[in-house]
């Protein structure tokens, strides 16, 4: 399992099938993506043959990033959409060249996505025909989220960026400020952009101007985050501690005080979190967890 994200009703989560040591050099077979009630039951594929990113929810549809790269056939990258409502995965857009990578976010009506060339944007439902994408820039970010009237995105090395929207061509790029580098799990916070960067510091900015700012560094219980998730009051971060042998759930306060473990559970190769108005949810090679938000642990997994 790899990544999860929490709808009003279900449980999205990647699953990525690794081949076996002194197999093809590709490591990697077709994954799927899976949905599951929030309170349990059997899970239904929505997708698969491919290796997807983090699912990205809005508000209609469930935008998955599809990786094309495995073994053993070699497809192109693809971007789908799964509503809300249920149904099957249908194709946004078909990268003809290059690759897609993390970048990828939805406002409702487009999507937003970076490839090895570009920052692009496409219609999430074209009028006609195959979609066709605007590049918006050419820089190639790999965290990429929308905001109001504002598209935030952050290159690797950590410069943080602004675009207007709706978007179209020849826009003026906002340099805001630098983040800690390799920036991931862009999402609200009220009414800023909030974001992990270098794998332990929680950071933010005002989508309508100004610096990022350091909300916390992760520290103990958690030195590498695998994931985190926001509820409107606190931060919910999974990750591991500086020997590796344990990964806890922490939460932490918006203001980043006083953070607390509330489960702590073996090492499982990976995790991820997430959150709606009653749960806090978790995946690692164990399977798929909750606890409810008013529980204050810390419990053993």
């Amino acid at each position: 399992m790899g990544a999860i994200a929490a709808t009003t009703s279900d449980l999205y989560y990647t699953i990525a099938v690794s081949q076996n040591a002194g197999g093809p050099s590709e490591p990697y077979l077709g994954g799927s993506v899976m949905r599951v009630p929030l309170g349990g039951g059997p899970s239904t594929q929505v997708a698969s043959g491919y290796l997807f990113t983090r699912p990205v929810v809005g508000p209609t549809s469930v935008i998955l990033g599809e990786r094309g790269g495995i073994y053993p056939i070699n497809r192109n990258d693809a971007i789908a959409s799964v509503p809300l409502s249920g149904g099957p995965a249908t194709t946004v857009m078909t990268l003809s060249t290059g690759s897609l990578i993390n970048g990828l976010a939805t406002d409702g009506t487009y999507v937003y996505f970076t490839d090895q060339v570009s920052l692009q944007v496409v219609p999430l439902a074209p009028d006609s025909g195959a979609a066709s994408a605007l590049t918006l820039t050419t820089e190639q970010p790999n965290v990429i989220g929308a905001f109001g009237q504002r598209l935030i995105f952050i290159v690797p090395q950590g410069a943080v960026a602004s675009l207007p929207l709706p978007p179209r061509a020849n826009s003026t790029l906002t340099m805001l400020g630098t983040s800690a580098a390799g920036a991931t799990e862009i999402m609200p916070c009220g009414s800023d952009a909030c974001w992990l960067g270098d794998t332990n510091t929680l950071q933010k900015i005002n989508p309508a101007g100004g610096a990022p700012i350091s909300i916390a560094t992760l520290t103990g219980a958690i030195e590498v985050a695998l994931g985190v998730a926001f509820d409107g009051t606190s931060f919910y971060a999974i990750g591991i501690n500086a020997s590796g042998s344990e990964d806890s759930l922490e939460r932490i306060p918006a203001d980043g005080s006083c953070p607390a473990v509330i489960v702590h559970m073996p090492f499982n190769d990976g995790g991820d979190v997430a959150v709606d108005d009653e749960c806090v949810y978790w995946l690692n090679s164990e399977g798929i967890f909750s606890l409810a938000k008013t529980a204050q642990g810390p419990f053993n997994q």
